[in-house]
């Protein structure tokens, strides 16, 4: 403080300019790493955030309740993955070799659907709940009741257009699933069967 007040103005001046500089450049840095600490928080917490994220997408996600059973015919059996798709690791199998087993269905996903309890009789669990097989090696059929035929819809809703008639007592090739309605193909016709149209059995006609 003596120095300064011993200085001449001019030299006092030049004195407070360059403090002034060093500190607004001081508070610069401060700023700079107040920035970049920021941004390490912002990625630490991105990277976070990506590691909690589902193993798969979900937008087509729809919950299911309904039954269904094997149609495919490979003798090593139905694929059971820990996903929707084929990248996704085997868990498990389904037998193909056997009428008597029935899948419980709780969710569909893009031609994929989710099981719950698999069971084949006499009350044998087998491997596989909640794994993932594709819908079209699993089928349902229609109900074996007096009609002769039963409807399928343009959507998951009676209120929705018939797209077709099916015989009562056909087998039908499952592509999905939305609640207790089942997506199902015949002779090339695709749409939507209500649950008291399904019979997810084939040692029964359900009636």
């Amino acid at each position: 403080m003596k120095r300064y007040l011993a200085m001449q103005p001019p030299q006092r001046m030049l004195f407070a300019t360059v403090l002034i500089s060093s500190l607004m450049a001081y508070q610069d840095i401060n700023w700079a790493s107040t920035l970049l600490a920021k941004a390490t928080s912002s990625k630490a917490n991105s990277s976070l955030v990506a590691q909690n994220k589902p193993s798969f997408p979900t937008s087509s996600f729809q919950a299911c309740n309904i039954f269904a059973y094997v149609i495919d015919k490979d003798p090593q059996g139905v694929n059971v993955r820990s996903g929707p798709g084929v990248n996704y690791k085997i868990i498990g199998k389904l037998p193909t070799t056997t009428d008597e087993a029935s899948a419980e269905l709780v969710a569909s996903q893009r031609g994929w659907v989710q099981l719950g309890k698999v069971e084949s009789e006499p009350n044998i669990q087998l491997q596989g709940n909640g794994g993932w097989v594709a819908a079209s090696l699993l089928g349902t059929s229609t109900r074996g009741y007096e009609t002769k035929s039963v409807n399928i819809y343009a959507n998951a809703t009676t209120q929705s257009r018939a797209v077709g008639r099916i015989p009562a007592r056909t087998d039908l090739k499952l592509l999905g699933c939305n609640g207790s309605w089942a997506k199902v193909e015949y002779k090339g016709i695709v749409g939507w069967l209500a649950r008291e149209e399904q019979c997810a059995t084939r040692l029964t006609t359900c009636s």
